[in-house]
């Protein structure tokens, strides 16, 4: 199974589900330097999980970053942050 990635954003092969309500053309991923990813689709969403269906070879983008190219598929769109926790001294 190929996961792709681009800086915060990993959109890996998933089945959609057939509850996920079509939600637009395309998704964008706020980042935290104020520039979007961008992947253009039939964007699905389910609850908080959201899906991307490609109907052929699209790219994913973002200013910051080298262009990732996707093949045709369907596929879950995921952030990934990094957590880094205050540090904790005792009294």
């Amino acid at each position: 199974m190929n996961v792709y990635r681009q800086g915060d954003v990993s959109i890996v092969p998933a089945k959609i589900p057939k509850e996920a309500k079509l939600t637009g053309a395309e998704i964008r991923i706020a980042s935290e330097t104020g520039n979007p990813h961008v992947i253009r689709g039939k964007a699905f969403s389910s609850g908080t999980q959201q899906y991307i269906l490609l109907e052929e070879e699209t790219q994913l983008t973002h200013p910051q970053h080298p262009t990732r190219t996707l093949p045709a598929g369907s596929y879950a769109v995921m952030t990934i942050r990094d957590y880094m926790p205050r540090r904790m001294d005792p009294d």
